[in-house]
């Protein structure tokens, strides 16, 4: 029996690393990009970072310059989640200059249907357990995150990092709430989540069946109206409980 493929968002991965190295040319000078459109014949003569291969150079004095004011950082970042196939590697690039908010969601878009279209390789359908968590995102927005867990046909343990990473409000009020001891969601955006997470469960549901489900703070308060809204969308009874890693640093 095949075991899953974790690398099964390559190909959204290395779009988004085309667009980023298009777009940018030289990460330090942008010569070669399309920040800088009457340089584009230099593209060619671009060199890339050897540690990542992502950052690309025109020459050492750039890549010097850019090592000391941004890449050693985003260097790590990049290796390391690129790395891991569980990582969203969008996800480490949003609210920075490399990612706008729409491309990003795009390339989430194309990370969710890569991982269904690698779900279809296992012979055996699977258990899933599902993270759903709500925290403080980007420009003052609620994020929404869910990762997955699930055994592959090779009784390997998967983990998919936010499968799902997406903004479900926005305001300082909203973040306010969210960042509170009580770490309160209002109930439009408990609506949101749930329809959000519903309709996952719904397709995750074609796979294989979502058995159990840990809540973060947030959103385990609101506990029992989430579980009887994804059991009325999937049919069945789904275990819900808190994230005990949540609880118990509430409880510190």
């Amino acid at each position: 029996m095949p075991p899953f493929d974790m690398d099964f968002a390559k190909k959204t991965e290395d779009h988004i690393v085309g667009v980023i190295q298009s777009t940018y040319g030289c990460f330090h000078c942008n010569l070669g990009g399309d920040l800088r459109p009457n340089t584009k014949k230099d593209a060619k003569n671009l060199k890339k970072c050897t540690k990542c291969g992502i950052a690309r150079y025109c020459s050492k004095e750039c890549q010097v310059q850019d090592w000391k004011t941004n890449h050693r950082e985003q260097c790590n970042n990049f290796c390391e989640n690129r790395a891991d196939g569980g990582f969203c590697f969008a996800e480490c690039l949003r609210g920075s200059h490399f990612l706008d908010e729409r491309t990003f969601q795009t390339s989430m878009q194309g990370r969710q249907q890569a991982f269904f279209q690698a779900l279809q390789t296992q012979e055996q359908r699977p258990n899933f357990n599902l993270i759903v968590t709500c925290f403080e995102g980007h420009d003052e927005q609620v994020v929404l995150a869910v990762t997955v867990n699930f055994i592959d046909d090779d009784w390997e343990m998967r983990k998919i990092d936010h499968l799902v990473f997406e903004g479900v409000d926005q305001g300082q009020n909203a973040v306010r709430d969210i960042n509170r001891g009580t770490g309160e969601i209002s109930s439009e955006t408990l609506q949101r989540v749930c329809d959000r997470v519903g309709n996952l469960c719904r397709e995750m549901n074609q796979h294989g069946q979502v058995s159990s489900i840990l809540l973060g703070r947030a959103i385990f308060k609101h506990l029992d109206n989430f579980k009887a809204h994804v059991e009325q969308v999937l049919g069945h009874n789904v275990h819900v409980t808190p994230d005990m890693a949540y609880a118990m640093r509430d409880m510190l």
